[in-house]
């Protein structure tokens, strides 16, 4: 699904589009790789809470879900939606934790963004405290646009990126 050399991010990985039948491996990824946020903000977050019905609903639903997987073996996972405005809200971008700083979460945000190549924008939000997360998404040109409070304690940044 990428075009990228495979020497721009860990050799072995390969990333398709997420079926039905991944639903269960998409979530149990999403919960994994959110376990670390959820510790940094001591609160349960909706990722931690999602289940395979949850990931099946999105896929019946036009979403697009891409699975990573080094050696056959599930590792990491991004989805995206299309919102009533045509852009595409970015969703759930996972990676194992003992596979972080590899590349995987930037070929898999690469891939996604190819996955809607007549979109002119994408937005996405993370954990204001989550500067890894944030540095990867502005080093793809993602900008901060705003701000949100979403409970005591947990402030969300928004950031988008626009093209064409």
């Amino acid at each position: 699904m990428s075009d990228a050399p495979e020497s721009a991010f860990e050799p072995g990985v390969r990333i398709s589009r997420a079926t039905t039948a991944d639903a269960e491996l998409v979530a149990g990824l999403v919960r994994d790789g959110f376990r670390s946020e959820a510790a940094r903000y001591g609160v349960e977050i909706p990722p931690m809470r999602e289940t395979a019905a949850d990931v099946r609903a999105e896929l019946e639903d036009g979403d697009v879900v891409l699975l990573a997987r080094l050696d056959g073996e599930p590792i990491g996972t991004v989805r995206g939606h299309v919102q009533p405005d045509g852009s595409i809200l970015v969703r759930r971008l996972g990676v194992l934790p003992d596979l972080r700083r590899r590349g995987i979460a930037r070929e898999l945000m690469a891939a996604l963004e190819a996955a809607y190549p007549e979109a002119r924008r994408f937005e996405l939000f993370t954990g204001a405290e989550t500067s890894p997360a944030i540095a990867l998404y502005e080093s793809l040109g993602y900008v901060r646009s705003r701000e949100q409070e979403q409970m005591p304690g947990v402030t969300i940044v928004y950031l988008e990126k626009c093209r064409g």
